[in-house]
């Protein structure tokens, strides 16, 4: 079956080199928006280095079942990334146990007294929710935008995960290799 915007060769190769990066890029051209996302998300530069072979870039398969199979590796990449936001923007999320959805090099290989402090939060300060606080993104993207991050990492697929601490107020923040910064949860420090 031909998909609109895509060419399907049977058994052919052809590097098309650099052209490639600009089709998958642009917002008007040959290949079909549902096609550009996908390779967009296959292609990722911080996970795939297939730019660096310049003009002797082949770009993949384009047959059904070929971009059937990416389309579910894609899509379990995605669903682990929103476990990943979601974990860290709960309680359960904490900048010395990461958690097993994130690198092991987020967790100190040491042992942690449970007495002291958390990096950056006296100790018995308990965090509360405030996810009505979330709402005002704007405002609280200007307020972190003036104080450096507590806690500032990176997942292998280029999502960073931060923490900004001020006043009685804790904002965690996502963001992926090719967007913006999201206030994905705000507690107050009691």
């Amino acid at each position: 079956a031909t998909h609109p915007g895509v060419v399907e060769c049977s058994g052919a190769t052809a590097a098309i080199g650099s052209s490639f990066w600009p089709c998958i890029s642009a917002e008007q051209g040959a290949i079909g928006d549902d096609h550009k996302r996908l390779l967009r998300d296959v292609f990722n530069p911080h996970m795939s280095d297939r730019r660096s072979e310049g003009e002797a870039f082949v770009p993949p398969p384009t047959s059904a079942a070929y971009l059937q199979r990416l389309k579910e590796l894609v899509k379990a990449e995605t669903a682990l990334r929103e476990q990943r936001r979601e974990h860290f923007c709960s309680l359960d999320f904490t900048v010395d146990k990461a958690g097993p959805l994130f690198s092991p090099k987020w967790t100190s290989s040491f042992t942690v007294d449970s007495s002291k402090p958390q990096m950056g939060i006296p100790k018995h300060t308990i965090l509360q929710p405030r996810p009505e606080l979330v709402f005002d993104q704007d405002a609280l993207r200007e307020a972190v935008s003036r104080i450096a991050p507590s806690f500032d990492k990176w997942t292998e697929d280029g999502m960073r995960f931060r923490i900004y601490r001020r006043g009685g107020l804790e904002v965690r923040t996502t963001q992926e290799h090719d967007g913006e910064e999201v206030i994905g949860m705000v507690f107050s420090m009691a």
